[in-house]
């Protein structure tokens, strides 16, 4: 039990990996070149493959067409000289028109038209008539609106920017009319300028009074306008489209723009409303041109026209 142990027994015993045999056979037993493929494959490093959509934009340019050379009629001028308006002259257009190549929209000319809002022939008309295709896409933007000081109702007409530059001289000398700049409110931080009221030439006077909130509506829907003053505005806006502007009820019959037609009116502030038919479809079309494809759904028109309707929060 206590006896001598020899050396070499001893040194095995504690230090089995000194055995080299032993360890050459592992070795040949677990070497790289001995695994089968099917191993090999299952410890490569797995690729996470993700499947991505290539899109390619293509952009759709409006037809080709020829620029209508920019020309002032006289009875422009003479507008700006003496303040008279001529409202038989071809020169002048109502300001809403249907849109060219889209004669499938309902556009009811006579409950637009408030004999207030106008627009020069050199304004309306941007290129010659194009074979295939319409000129939808060469729409001017609203920027400059002369209006005339005479006694009677005021009169606003929409000139185009060829015209400003020609009467310019004349426009500041007169003393009959007013140029106005004008832009619509596309973002909801962005100052109003519906009343005319920015930088008129010459400067208003005393007997500037506020425009009428209807000659308002229709000028800012024309332009393209996305967001609303106030929400009085927004009221009077479907009550002039004849649009629901309140939490429907069971017993409302309403379509599913939100137009309510002429029969199913019960409330009095609709007895404005002249329209027969719906006019969402036309602004909607009028709206797509004004933004040349840019969204405008999250806004104030994009939620009107989607048959959405605005709480008091949308005004903050």
């Amino acid at each position: 039990m206590y006896g001598l142990v020899r050396p070499d027994s001893f040194a095995r015993r504690l230090h089995p990996s000194q055995d080299f045999q032993d360890i050459s056979d592992r070795y040949q037993k677990w070497a790289p070149s001995t695994l089968s493929s099917e191993a090999r494959v299952d410890e490569e490093q797995e690729r996470e493959m993700v499947l991505e959509m290539e899109m390619e934009r293509q952009v759709e340019l409006p037809p080709k067409g020829n620029a209508v050379i920019p020309c002032v009629h006289d009875d422009v001028r003479n507008l700006v000289k003496t303040g008279v308006f001529k409202s038989r002259s071809t020169a002048f257009d109502a300001l809403l028109q249907p849109l060219p190549g889209d004669s499938d929209l309902s556009f009811e000319a006579d409950s637009w038209d408030g004999h207030e809002l106008f627009s020069t022939r050199d304004f309306s008309i941007t290129v010659e008539p194009v074979r295939h295709g319409n000129t939808n896409d060469y729409i001017r933007p609203v920027n400059w609106i002369v209006s005339t000081t005479g006694p009677g109702r005021r009169v606003f007409v929409v000139l185009s920017p060829h015209e400003v530059n020609e009467l310019l001289p004349f426009i500041r000398r007169s003393t009959k009319v007013h140029l106005h700049q004008y832009a619509p409110r596309v973002t909801q931080e962005m100052k109003s300028f519906e009343d005319l009221a920015f930088h008129c030439i010459p400067p208003l006077g005393s007997s500037w009074t506020k425009l009428d909130i209807g000659v308002i509506t229709r000028l800012n829907l024309w332009a393209g306008q996305l967001y609303i003053e106030d929400k009085a505005a927004y009221m009077h806006l479907c009550n002039f489209l004849g649009l629901y502007s309140q939490k429907p009820t069971e017993d409302d019959n309403l379509q599913p723009d939100g137009f309510i037609k002429p029969e199913h009116r019960r409330s009095s502030a609709l007895s404005t409303c002249t329209f027969e038919q719906s006019q969402v479809p036309y602004l909607r079309r009028l709206f797509a041109l004004r933004r040349k494809g840019m969204g405008y759904f999250p806004t104030h028109m994009g939620k009107i026209l989607r048959g959405r309707l605005l709480e008091n929060d949308d005004f903050c």
